[in-house]
């Protein structure tokens, strides 16, 4: 399974890296630090072949709706395209009304977003 991750943080991404490649097998798509949503939206078209999209919400200021980035991302891409998406958040459950009418299926935390790779998880 091919992971790819839109995040801010160069250090989860470090520690993404090593949970996604090293305990659960996957491999990890190599990404720099995402600071936009145009950068967002052509990272994950450029890597169409990505079978989970592990999406930051908030790198841009925005808590608890629609105007958070990870939100404006999902809105511009296509429902196959959100159906790839785990969303990834602190406060997860707040993004679910503006997602899953897109597609998006998984909801998880920044520590919790591996039983959705896993197949563990309890969305849907």
């Amino acid at each position: 399974m091919k992971v790819l991750i839109i995040e801010d943080s160069e250090d989860f991404l470090k520690s993404a890296k090593r949970l996604i490649t090293r305990v659960l097998k996957h491999e990890m798509i190599e990404t720099e630090p995402t600071k936009s949503v145009e950068q967002a939206i052509e990272l994950i078209r450029t890597h169409a072949d990505a079978d989970i999209i592990l999406l930051d919400m908030n790198y841009d200021g925005y808590h608890d709706n629609n105007k958070a980035d990870g939100c404006k991302v999902a809105s511009q891409l296509t429902e196959e395209e959100c159906k790839k998406i785990v969303c990834m958040s602190g406060t997860p459950k707040c993004y679910e009304k503006y997602l899953r009418p897109l597609g998006v299926k998984h909801f998880g935390g920044k520590t919790g977003f591996d039983a959705c790779l896993a197949g563990t998880c309890k969305c849907e």
